[in-house]
């Protein structure tokens, strides 16, 4: 499972709404990313919305530190390089 749907699964519905809002994206396009979308499960998406979604996530674990922390690098092989 990879950590965007680790993410997802511990969020409530209007955390899951401001991360998409926050990230500049759809939370439809959220989970396509986090059930690995023709990916054979791993997520990948370039690195600008992989760095938005980390900073979404972010201010979102201000509010509510029991959420889990997730980082560009989960979620993008071009910011692991």
């Amino acid at each position: 499972m990879n950590q965007l749907r680790v993410f997802l699964n511990a969020a409530t519905s209007e955390e899951k709404a401001m991360l998409a809002e926050l990230s500049g994206t759809t939370l439809g396009t959220l989970h396509q990313v986090a059930g690995g979308y023709r990916k054979n499960g791993e997520a990948v998406v370039r690195a600008g919305l992989a760095m938005r979604i980390e900073a979404a996530v972010a201010v979102l674990r201000k509010a509510n530190r029991s959420l889990p922390e997730l980082f560009r690098t989960d979620l993008s092989p071009e910011c692991r390089e």
